[in-house]
């Protein structure tokens, strides 16, 4: 059954990607992602919006496995 409430997204690595530039790159494009959902949330504009919840974030990781059952959920 789909939660519409879960959404998720991958960010990977690109081929030949150092961690540490991985690591920045994914914490530049998801600190722009926030706060585009946040500033959605705040206006209303949020799919799903419900004022009387909150908005919450979960940054996490997931092997394949994980991932393909959470995507799954999601779609």
């Amino acid at each position: 059954m789909r939660d519409d409430r879960v959404l998720g997204d991958s960010f990977d690595r690109e081929d030949g990607e150092d961690w540490g530039t991985y690591v920045q790159r994914s914490a530049r494009h998801y600190r722009e992602v926030l706060k585009a959902e946040q500033s959605h949330w705040d206006d209303g504009t949020f799919p799903h919006h419900d004022p009387t919840l909150i908005l919450y974030f979960c940054l996490t990781t997931a092997n394949q496995e994980e991932w393909n059952e959470l995507e799954s959920k999601c779609q």
